[in-house]
Order: structure tokens, then sequence, then C-alpha cells
């Protein structure tokens, strides 16, 4: 099975929309609410939701090879808690690193960032929860599809 992102331009199209309409509440929360700089909010928004937009994509391969079944339901989870582990760090050290070197200088950004963390550690793992129950249902209704044609010998 192809990647369900890439199988045609309505999918990337769906995709990549929900990633920019994401960035740009990121955006407006940073800009509106707590009054960063258009450089800063669209700094830390693009940065963050770029990076997990690309782990999305990537996360295809971790779900299609790990379907559950009755014998291999413990080893799927694990699997799945090692990985979104493995992302939530990369997820939120390379923008910490990248955007303290970059806007470090501006105090209330600086302050913001480290307590910032928690509500971050909890975006990304519902972005993971969604994007995997996502990946599933198209896995499932594929191989529905796969059962319910006919037989053709």
């Amino acid at each position: 099975m192809n990647h369900p992102i890439f199988l045609n331009t309505k999918s990337i199209s769906v995709y990549f929309g929900l990633w920019i309409l994401i960035t740009g509440i990121h955006f407006s929360i940073f800009y509106f609410i707590y009054g960063f700089p258009v450089e800063i909010s669209m700094g830390d928004s693009l940065t963050y939701n770029t990076l997990f937009c690309i782990i999305g994509i990537l996360m295809w391969y971790i779900v299609r090879y790990s379907i559950p079944d009755k014998n291999n339901r413990t080893n799927v989870f694990v699997s799945h808690l090692a990985f979104l582990a493995l992302i939530l760090v990369i997820w939120n050290g390379i923008p910490y690193l990248f955007l303290t070197s970059i806007f470090g200088t501006f105090k209330p950004y600086r302050e913001l960032l480290p307590l910032s963390i928690p509500y971050r550690l909890i975006s990304g793992t519902l972005f993971y929860a969604l994007l995997g129950m996502a990946y599933y249902l198209i896995i499932y209704y594929s191989n529905l599809q796969e059962k319910s044609k006919p037989n053709r010998d």
C-alpha cells in the first residue's frame, strides 16, 4: 500500500491544508493572545508545525508495519510508546534549540519557551494519536475494500 497522503492531489491538499490551519491557529495565539512580534510568532509556529508535519508523514511507516492482532498488541503498544517518546524529544528539542538561538535575546519569549514545554508535549501526543488513528482507519478501510471485492479466479 502506498503512502495515503501522496495517493492524489486531494489527499495532499487536505493534509497540508490542515497543517497550514494548525500553523495559523498557533501563530494567532502567539501574536494576538500573547502579543509576540510577528517574526517570533511566525518562527515558532512554522518551526514546530513544519517539523511535526514531516514527522506525521514518516509516522505512516510505523503504523503500516505495526498492525495489531491478538498476538502482538503489547508489542505494538510498546512500539508506539517508544516512537512517541522519540518524536516528542525530537519535536521539542530541535525547535527549542533553534528558536532560542534565534530569538533568545527577546526576554518574554525566552521565558515562555521553557514554560510551554508541557503544553507542547500534550499537543504532540494529541497530534500523534490523531494521525495514528487516521492511518489505522485508512489501513482498515483499504483491507475492507480488498475483502469486499469479488473473487476473480
